[in-house]
This record gives C-alpha cells, structure tokens and sequence, in this order.
C-alpha cells in the first residue's frame, strides 16, 4: 500500500514532541508555549488525514460497505474527500503555527483562557498573517509560507476544498448519474441542468500523496526555522511548576 510508504519516508511523530509539558512552561516565553501547542494540534490533524488516505486503499472494507462495486466506491470516494478537507486543515493550521509564533512574547492570556486561544486562532486569515509578518520583519516566515502556497498542487487543493464548502462535494462517476442536458430539445433548445466537479478517485489518490510529500517538507523546514533550538532538548522535573509560577509572578500576569 502506497501510504505505508509515506509512513516510513515521511515519519511526521517528531513533531508531536512539540507538545508542550511542564519545563517547556517553565522555561520558554508564552508565544512559543502556544506555537509548540500549535504543532502538536497540526500534527494530530496530520495524521488524521493520512489515516482517511490510507483508508481509501484498503480492500477489505468489511461492514463499511456491501461488498459491491457501489458501495466500495462511494467510500473510498468519502475517505479521500474527507482526506483532501483534513489536509487543507493542515494547512490552516500551519498558518496559525506562525500567527502565536508572532503573538506577543510576554502574555499569557493565550495560555489562561481557552477562550482567547480559539478566538485569536480565529482571527487568522493568510491575508493578515502575511502583513503581520511583513510588519515585524519575519522575512525569512514569508519567504517559506509563499512558497508553499504559491505551488500549484497547494493552490489546486486549497481551490477545491473551497469548492466543497460552497457545494457540499463532487460527483464520482458511477455513483448516481449526472446529465449536462435534459433529454431531447424542444425546438432546437437545449435545458443545462446544474452539475457538480467531477471526482476522479485514482487521480486524486496521486494528489493527495503529493500534498502529504508537500507539506512534510514544508513543515519540518518552517518548524525548524521557527522553533528554539533547545526547545527538543529541555527537561521535564519536580521543580517545573514552582519556576513557572516564579516567572509569572516575575511578569506580574498570575490570575489569583
């Protein structure tokens, strides 16, 4: 199977290191704080949608369908529409990586409210992101960020999943039927009837692989560019929690 492969060349469990414990709070400002946090939701997500993928090739799907061409179709045609939405999440989500990356590095308000943290994950567009980083200098985020972007594959599936949130999905040929034109003509008339894309499962099997290739790459270099180069190397011990709370009394930002 083709997605056992991407497991073995493209091991992506480094980066659920990135969650953040104890010294990590103890140790590192709160904008890396949330950015590690960041990671580590990218990453769940991440292999989330290499599991859709991996589920399209599998040929025993047991009680998920009736054993028919029909039904095998229209759910290896469900993972991969799932897979192709969950790796467009990725990519959201990499921006965000970089939106805490530049939040201020002394609030901790991200940390303490739950609240704050889903509202500023909000507030990220790419449009906004960039003309943050394009304030603060980060040229070298830019730099990164447009080229990924800018790649016609990224392009392709970010046009596509947009495609799906306005229209709810494609159409695979063989499931159901979809016709350009009402039968016959009246007069010389033809009637359009409203069509949907059409979802070819064996090519969006190859762009999907790509785009995990992509993002792989993408997101190890941004992370690597990013990220502190101690931050895999800090320890976690019983003294953790008191350092934290010494520096946020330092910084004056406990909530009790």
């Amino acid at each position: 199977m083709k997605t056992l492969e991407l497991y073995e060349k493209y091991d992506v469990h480094g980066w659920l290191k990135y969650n953040p414990h104890e010294g990590h709070y103890a140790k590192f400002n709160p904008n890396v704080i949330t950015t590690g946090f960041k990671i580590f939701e990218t990453y769940n997500t991440f292999c989330n949608a290499r599991t859709l993928l991996y589920s399209s090739e599998v040929s025993n799907l047991g009680d998920l369908t009736a054993n028919d061409d029909l039904s095998v179709k229209y759910t290896k045609s469900t993972f991969l529409q799932s897979s192709l939405a969950t790796y467009n999440y990725c990519i959201d989500l990499s921006w965000q990586v970089a939106w805490f990356y530049c939040s201020p590095d002394d609030y901790y308000g991200f940390i303490d409210s739950e609240k704050e943290y889903t509202d500023y994950s909000k507030a990220c567009t790419y449009d906004v992101l960039i003309l943050k980083l394009r304030l603060g200098n980060k040229k070298k985020i830019m730099e990164l960020l447009h080229e990924f972007y800018s790649n016609k594959t990224v392009r392709k599936i970010r046009s596509e999943y947009n495609y799906m949130k306005h229209r709810g999905g494609y159409y695979t040929p063989g499931l159901g039927e979809q016709r350009p034109v009402m039968f016959g003509t009246i007069n010389g008339n033809h009637f359009n009837m409203i069509q949907r894309n059409i979802f070819d499962i064996e090519e969006w099997i190859d762009i999907l692989f790509e785009i995990d290739r992509l993002f792989y790459q993408f997101f190890n270099t941004f992370i690597d560019s990013i990220m502190p180069k101690n931050y895999l190397e800090t320890t976690l011990d019983f003294m953790s929690p008191l350092d934290y709370y010494s520096k946020r009394k330092r910084n004056n930002s406990l909530s009790v």
